[in-house]
């Protein structure tokens, strides 16, 4: 996906690396969904986003990623 930003927008697209990922409801316990981020995984795309050549983004702190944020659907 950033290597689509990078073509259709430009090296000049400001992103967003975010790691709060946490499954809910459905994709529980799903094979490829049902995980949370994990460090390696966060910082590979974080690396990736340089190796593009994309320069303007804002990248979270992988520790701030906590179920704090997750509102309550119920």
């Amino acid at each position: 996906m950033l290597k689509s930003i990078k073509e259709i927008v430009g090296p000049d697209a400001i992103v967003s690396l975010m790691s709060q990922y946490c499954p809910v409801y459905k994709a529980i316990g799903h094979d490829k969904l049902g995980q949370k981020l994990t460090m390696d995984e966060y910082d590979a795309v974080y690396d990736y986003f340089f190796e593009l050549g994309l320069e303007n983004g804002y990248m979270q702190d992988f520790e701030s990623a906590t179920e704090d944020y997750i509102p309550d659907f119920k």
